[in-house]
């Protein structure tokens, strides 16, 4: 049932409805993986700002993008009411990742009835996979399981979950941006990663600062790297708890410091750290400020791809 990535590509749909929910890559992989003509949007009140972010890039992207704002994302007649005003006689296949279950429901049931397939990613666990169903005889079918390729980049990622971003070097030079340099230099010596550092997400009420965020595949990490007193305190897990938050619930979140978070001194720190599924790595080896040895260097490559579902490197 799975297609093999090499085999020859579907042809792409002519149209494709999204469900717009509080993940936006849920539905911004399908269309760039299948490459539909045409576009439509259901989308709410509380995610008006998602939408628009989405709607602005996929028009970037030369698709023809309709929008429809739904009265309710629970009240299923109101939502295939709107579903009907967004949808014309363009053969469309059924984007069911998103949005609330009765928005689900709702497009499910329409899908049904015009004879349509749906599609639904599914993202948990180390791969990707976009499921296609099809309605026969009153009887759901899966028609193809397809391993998803890549087609996302971290400026796709911020955009989509912030707007607006940029990059800053510090022109002061500390050890704590010394021992973030060393780290992210680490990180692109990985052919598979792509990194970007020193980032401000600014298209939010309250400016957000990481360290380092790195890409592999459509999966993503972010990553703060800490030294001195600032290396083990419980304000480095807000922050990036809340990045997280803003980030999306799939982003992986790494604290790097040059020193080890020791149980039995640190225990609720820690226990604050798991509960965020934040991953706490000490890098002991950066004592005079200057250098990673290599111990710890392929510590923090086999730890952010561990986190990214990527394995362990060949030849490592």
């Amino acid at each position: 049932m799975e297609t093999s990535a090499a085999q020859a590509a579907p042809p792409a749909p002519q149209g494709m409805v999204l469900l717009i929910g509080e993940q936006p890559l849920a539905n911004v992989i399908p269309v760039l993986m299948l490459q539909p003509r045409s576009v439509k949007l259901l989308y709410t009140e509380a995610v008006r700002d998602l939408t628009s972010r989405l709607q602005n890039f996929l028009t970037q992207q030369q698709y023809d993008v309709t929008a429809e704002l739904c009265s309710s994302a629970y009240d299923i007649p109101s939502i295939q009411h709107h579903l009907q005003q967004l949808v014309d006689s363009t053969p469309l296949l059924w984007n069911v990742t998103g949005g609330t279950k009765p928005m689900v429901l709702a497009a499910a049931d329409l899908a049904r009835r015009r004879g349509e397939p749906l599609v639904y990613l599914v993202s948990e666990g180390q791969s990707q996979r976009l499921h296609t169903y099809r309605y026969n005889d009153r009887k759901i079918h899966t028609m193809d399981i397809q391993p998803v390729p890549e087609v996302l980049k971290i400026d796709i990622f911020l955009r989509m979950h912030a707007g607006e971003y940029r990059t800053s070097r510090q022109t002061k030079q500390t050890e704590g941006f010394a021992f973030q340099e060393k780290v992210c230099a680490i990180l692109r010596s990985e052919k598979d990663f792509e990194v970007l550092d020193s980032v401000r997400i600014s298209g939010i009420s309250d400016h957000v600062d990481l360290d380092c965020i790195v890409r592999y595949r459509n999966s993503f990490a972010i990553l703060e790297c800490k030294t001195g007193k600032s290396a083990i305190s419980k304000s480095v897990i807000d922050q990036l708890n809340s990045a997280s938050k803003l980030l999306g619930r799939y982003t992986q979140q790494l604290v790097i410091t040059d020193r080890d978070w020791h149980p039995k001194d640190h225990e609720l720190l820690l226990a604050l750290a798991a509960a965020y599924r934040i991953t706490i790595l000490p890098l002991t080896s950066w004592t005079n400020g200057q250098t990673i040895d290599r111990d710890d260097a392929e510590k923090v490559l086999l730890s952010v791809r561990t986190a990214l579902g990527a394995g362990p490197a060949p030849g490592r």
